[in-house]
């Protein structure tokens, strides 16, 4: 019931209002450039990673002992 009231007094307030659609003039997009290049030669990056664990845990899942 309050649904149906309430849309019903937002046509009544749309329609006594005498609501107009305005025309806004929206500027067109255009594609930011990239950087220019310092260096046009590729570039290489070689790295080596490594992680040492020994892979206990002090908490076990259902924590009976």
């Amino acid at each position: 019931m309050l649904r149906a009231s309430s849309l019903t007094l937002l046509a009544w307030a749309v329609m006594a209002g005498g609501a107009q659609a305005q025309v806004i003039d929206v500027p067109k997009t255009y594609p930011i450039p990239l950087p220019p290049l310092s260096n046009a030669q590729p570039q290489w990056e070689l790295g080596l990673r490594y992680w040492y664990s020994e892979g206990s845990t002090r908490f076990d899942i259902n924590s009976q002992r």
